[in-house]
């Protein structure tokens, strides 16, 4: 029996599982994050952002991350299969990533399979509409604080 079957129809297997490996070897992934685990002011983000790329490089994916660069850090690194491409500062970054996706989308199409923007800054960049400005978006909080 195969755990296709034993689940339902599902397979098992979650983020450090094998049965769904096949799926993700060979996707482009970015994960764009403000920091990344070794900026002297990292956080809680940092490290889902670093767990969740590493873990995808692990399974095959071809994984870069995206975040500023704090002073003594490379412009360009790699760890446990991830590529770290640092650009500007805190409050730069963002735009700046913005930019250099923007550069690598040449005539073979996108430089990504998936971009994954785990605080949520590249969203932050556009104007909001109207049910956001009222509502809020979501994980800002509260209207009006």
């Amino acid at each position: 029996m195969s755990a296709r079957t034993r689940q339902g129809g599902r397979r098992r297997g979650g983020m450090d599982g094998h049965a769904g490996d096949a799926g993700v070897r060979g996707l482009r992934v970015a994960v764009v994050n403000w920091g990344d685990p070794w900026h002297p002011a990292a956080g809680g983000a940092e490290r889902y952002a670093w767990e969740l790329a590493r873990r995808l490089a692990a399974r095959g994916a071809r994984v870069r991350c995206l975040t500023c660069r704090a002073p003594g850090q490379r412009r360009r690194e790699r760890a446990e299969g991830v590529e770290f491409v640092r650009l500007g500062g805190r409050f730069s970054v963002y735009p700046l990533v913005l930019l250099w996706m923007l550069a690598r989308r040449g005539p073979p199409g996108r430089p990504f399979d998936a971009v994954l923007d785990v605080p949520g800054g590249l969203r932050q960049m556009r104007e909001a509409t109207p049910e956001e400005r009222l509502l809020g978006r979501p994980g800002d909080g509260p209207p009006g604080d």
